[in-house]
């Protein structure tokens, strides 16, 4: 067994190796989704924070332009103030010169008539349709208000919005509306002035989404309302950062909004969201280098490792058998001092201390009474049989639990065959055994279900070992349940011929659900077909195995007589026609093709009466239907006529498939064609009561007339008259001529 110890360990250090490999390629995964994560999280803090400088820098921006209409309303409604007034004109252009982008500032009386402007150029005198106009004089709105955007009339695709306030006289009363007019361009170029980031955007919307400005200016999108921009200027939200497609250049951005305070107006800052990821791209590049460099490392480890295990294979027996089964336990049973020692792993599953020595009437005391005298005998039969062996118990741990322990040995002999010395590996299975109970409690709550259940169910574990086994499954083999419960499907031959037990290995080592179709014999001797479905699922921590089995004995005979019958259909002589319970044709065999001439294509779907000769009434037919209903079946003797319109003789047979409540659902025809039987049969008997030259009635049929008239006269009462012609001299005819011409004289 020592032998075979590396070769388990090569294969956990191949495990290792490809879990190494899983484990790394998870963590650099990670790493690089993280490092995503802080980037996409980075590139919102700075568009959050860039929109809050341009939230404030707008908020300062519009209220130096709503001074100006403050100061223009001021001075509207103190006449005191003359001289103000007088010089109103050049204290505008002064604040119009401090503004730091260009306005126009106009006048309106309480016509709508413009009084004052700064702007050149044409423009409507009269603005009292203006909505901005209507809502002033109508009181609608008392304080400052901000237009969405205007066409300039004399300057085709160029835009701007207003700041409007209310001009009163001292009194109160309405005497027209200031204007601030901002050049939607001007404005854009105001805010990319502050543009540090080529590909960094930022633009001013108004409160229902509408683009009012953008920097860089992009005189198209003036006007526009991209959906998340309207979103957010309908939600409750006062900031937002997200991920979307631009509608200006359809370049994917990170954007951030965020509404003014005291203005109707939001501003959004956007980056181009590759901006954001082109650093890491590179840091997700040297990722994938060094995810490179590591699987090649550990490629290059795992082959010294194997290579190290080859050549000390028969070295490290006892050391390579404990490291082939991570986290397990080793131990050596020394027999002729009686003394154990154990691995480090050992102790730790006992809660002991490492590097302390044990006897074994030490560690018996820790085993479990009830379990002692069965480890005991075990031990003794395994030196005296030197065989290999599995045996599980309970153990106190040095917490005061008892644990179940699953424990693995071999017996070691010296040159002359003498056992020296018993070693394996040990491993705490509580877990698995409470897994287990688990289960069987989750199972004993359905028990019902499963005992009622027509499918056969049985649980078992990754080693093979049968721990829960269904009525159904003990009577699909032919057993009881204790007898499954027993069994381990890996010594079970019935399974390694039939091909379960390599579909159960492959469920376990892979987890793919398996479903296979045996016909075998059960290691109880029952003879079965199943279809079965395997299936791997965790408890405890450990793999288990499902085994879902339906007894398809049944299903097989079935199928099998179905074909029987299938080519008796297709190969028999006779005719058979298959219609509902209307008398469509649902179906016909190769026969009725043979017979009718109609192809099934061309009968299916018709009715039999494709078919019907001239030869019979409508009487017959209704004494045949009659019939038919009657007693379910009728047979007989009738005439129909081929594809070809050749009439012929059939013998038939109908009979009614009745569905459960009696009512017939199909009828079955089968047909022979008897045409030529019958003719035969009409020749035979001509030639038995004619004669066989002339034709004419010869004595038989003479004899059967004869017979017949007497009994119609002795049951009439009447009377016969026979008459007999006789040809005089016809023998001196055939004697002198010849029979030649006595028969041409006949």
């Amino acid at each position: 067994m020592g032998a075979k110890i590396p070769l388990k360990l090569e294969r956990w250090i191949k495990i290792i190796g490809a879990g190494l490999a899983l484990l790394v390629t998870i963590l650099l995964g990670l790493s690089i989704w993280n490092e995503r994560e802080l980037a996409r999280e980075k590139a919102f803090t700075e568009t959050r924070d860039l929109a809050r400088v341009y939230k404030v820098y707008t908020e300062q921006m519009l209220t130096n332009l709503d001074q100006i209409l403050q100061l223009v309303v001021a001075i509207e409604a103190n006449p005191s103030l003359a001289n103000a007034r007088q010089d109103v004109g050049a204290l505008i252009e002064l604040r119009k010169a401090t503004t730091p982008i260009p306005i126009e500032i106009t006048l309106l009386d309480d016509k709508g008539r413009i009084r004052h402007k700064t702007m050149d150029g044409k423009s409507p005198d009269d603005l009292s349709s203006r909505d901005y106009f209507i809502l002033h004089r109508d009181g609608l709105v008392d304080g400052l208000h901000i237009t969405s955007i205007l066409p300039f009339i004399n300057t085709k695709g160029r835009f701007f919005f207003a700041l409007t306030r209310k001009l009163t006289d001292r009194s109160g009363q309405f005497i027209g509306v200031a204007l601030v007019l901002v050049d939607c361009e001007n404005f854009s170029t105001a805010y990319g002035q502050r543009l540090a980031e080529p590909n960094v955007s930022v633009g001013l919307l108004y409160s229902t989404g509408e683009v009012m400005s953008r920097a860089p200016y992009v005189p198209a999108v003036i006007g526009a309302k991209p959906e998340p921009a309207v979103r957010f200027a309908q939600g409750p939200e006062r900031e937002s950062s997200f991920i979307d497609r631009s509608p200006v250049d359809g370049i994917e951005r990170v954007i951030s909004h965020a509404k003014l305070d005291g203005f109707p107006l939001n501003v959004a800052v956007t980056l181009r969201y590759e901006k954001v990821f082109a650093p890491w791209r590179q840091k997700a590049l040297q990722g994938v280098a060094i995810w490179i460099t590591v699987m090649l490392g550990i490629g290059v480890v795992v082959r010294q490792l194997l290579g190290l295990l080859t050549a000390e294979r028969h070295a490290q027996r006892q050391l390579e058998y404990t490291q082939a089964r991570a986290k397990v336990g080793g131990w050596i049973w020394d027999l002729a001092s009686d003394k154990l020692t154990w691995t480090d792993e050992t102790f730790h599953i006992f809660g002991l201390t490492p590097g302390d020595l044990l006897w074994r009437s030490a560690y018996f005391n820790m085993v479990h009474p009830d379990d002692l005298p069965r480890l005991e005998a075990k031990l003794k039969e395994v030196v005296e049989s030197k065989e290999s062996y599995r045996i599980e118990y309970r153990v106190r741990h040095a917490d005061g639990e008892w644990r179940h322990i699953a424990s693995h040995g071999e017996v070691i002999q010296d040159e002359g065959g003498k056992a020296v010395r018993l070693q394996g590996v040990l491993q705490d299975v509580t877990e698995q055994h409470r897994a287990e109970e688990r289960i069987a409690e989750l199972l004993d709550l359905n028990q019902r279900t499963i005992l009622a259940a027509p499918v056969g169910v049985s649980v078992y574990r990754a080693s093979g070992q049968c721990i829960l086994a269904n009525q159904a499954m003990a009577g699909i083999v032919g057993a009881s349940v204790e007898q499954l419960q027993r069994q381990n499907f890996l010594a079970i031959e019935s399974w390694q011929r039939s091909g379960m037990k390599e579909a159960a290995l492959r469920v376990l080592e892979n987890g793919d659900t398996q479903e296979i179709e045996v016909h075998t014999k059960s290691s109880f001797g029952q003879e079965i077909w199943l279809a079965c479905r395997c299936v791997r699922f965790t408890s405890g921590g450990n793999y288990h195995l499902l085994l879902m089995a339906e007894d398809i004995s049944e299903k097989r005979k079935a199928e099998a007589e179905l074909r029987l019958a299938a080519s008796v259909y297709t190969n028999t002589i006779e005719g058979i026609v298959i219609t509902d319970s209307y008398g469509i044709i649902l179906s016909v065999n190769p026969a009725f093709t043979e017979i009718t001439g109609y192809q099934a294509e061309e009968a299916i779907g018709k009715t039999p009466r494709i078919l019907k000769s001239d030869h019979h009434d409508e009487d017959f037919y209704k004494a045949m239907w009659k019939i038919l209903s009657e007693t379910g079946s009728w047979q007989g003797e009738i005439w129909n006529r081929r594809k070809n319109g050749e009439a012929f003789l059939e013998w038939q047979n109908i009979t009614a498939i009745k569905d459960f409540e009696g009512t017939p659902v199909r009828y079955v025809a089968v047909f022979n064609d008897v045409t030529e039987l019958r003719q035969k049969d009409e020749h035979i008997k001509h030639q038995a009561y004619h004669d066989a030259l002339t034709g004419l009635p010869n004595r038989l049929l003479l004899q059967d007339r004869l017979d017949h008239a007497l009994e119609v006269v002795q049951r009439d009462r009447s009377h016969l008259a026979v008459l007999f012609l006789d040809l005089d001299r016809f023998k001196t005819i055939n004697d002198s001529l010849g029979h030649d011409v006595g028969d041409l004289l006949l």
